[in-house]
């Protein structure tokens, strides 16, 4: 469940880095182009007309000056001009065909600006990860919920372990998982213990256990334990297995068997 939830924050944190560089990108670029307009308009063709020369003060006799007309600059209409182009008027002039008019202008002003390549490859890269976190979530949930629910199925331990065949000194165990830990506890007296594998004919552990002492061993699969007396206690995973009856001729005292349950 940490992972999952580790994994859903990363996408999130990517997701949200790389929208903040988006608009930090967007804000740069818009900012670069309201600089150069800027400077565009700051750098204007002087004005065509004259300054004034200041002012002058005259009395009542002197006869009203007649103010000067200034002349505003005009196109001569029977000229062609071409602007931003360095050519004379001598030159042919290309006749430029299929103007737009002003509803075109305005058909053209009512669409929305388009998304920038960068933006479309951050855009893809965002579904990308996303899509890819939600496929990974949804198969590690799958594993882990069918794990976790065969485990909890299969793995079913009884109050007590009761032997599944038995005899005078002799019994067979089965246990429901392939890995336990046998705690063996004496009593008033010592005990001899022998623990070997069944399978790999190993043994496990094989030592005298003092009295009014416990030990624990490790074990795995098919098991075989040897007790020089019955006086004992025994417990696999906190279930006290019930040993069987035995005689005081037979020596050693007790054997046991425990396999796994397939």
């Amino acid at each position: 469940m940490i992972k999952v939830i580790g994994a859903v924050v990363l996408v999130l944190v990517v997701g949200v880095a790389l929208g903040v560089t988006v608009l930090r990108v967007r804000k740069l670029r818009r900012d670069e182009m309201r600089a150069m307009g800027r400077v565009a308009q700051s750098h204007l063709p002087p004005a065509p007309y004259q300054r004034a020369q200041g002012f002058r003060l005259v009395d009542s006799t002197t006869s009203q000056p007649t103010p000067r007309v200034v002349q505003r600059p005009r196109l001569d209409p029977d000229t062609r001009y071409v602007f931003g182009e360095t050519i004379s008027p001598k030159d042919d002039v290309p006749t430029f065909v299929g103007r737009h008019d002003r509803r075109w202008a305005l058909e053209r002003s009512d669409r929305a600006p388009g998304l920038s390549l960068f933006t479309k490859a951050v855009l893809g890269v965002l579904v990308l990860a996303v899509v890819g976190a939600g496929w990974w979530i949804a198969n590690h949930h799958d594993r882990t919920h069918h794990a976790t629910t065969v485990s909890k199925v299969s793995v079913v331990w009884p109050r007590t372990l009761r032997a599944t065949s038995s005899s005078t000194g002799e019994a067979s165990y089965v246990v429901p998982v392939t890995t336990y830990t046998l705690v063996v506890r004496t009593f008033a007296d010592s005990l001899q213990l022998t623990v070997s594998s069944t399978q790999s004919n190993t043994v496990d552990f094989s030592g005298t256990i003092a009295a009014n002492q416990q030990r624990s061993v490790s074990a795995s699969g098919a098991t075989t334990v040897t007790l020089s007396t019955a006086d004992v206690g025994l417990r696999i995973h906190q279930r006290r297995v019930i040993l069987p009856a035995t005689s005081s001729s037979t020596e050693p005292a007790l054997t046991l068997l425990f396999r796994v349950r397939h």
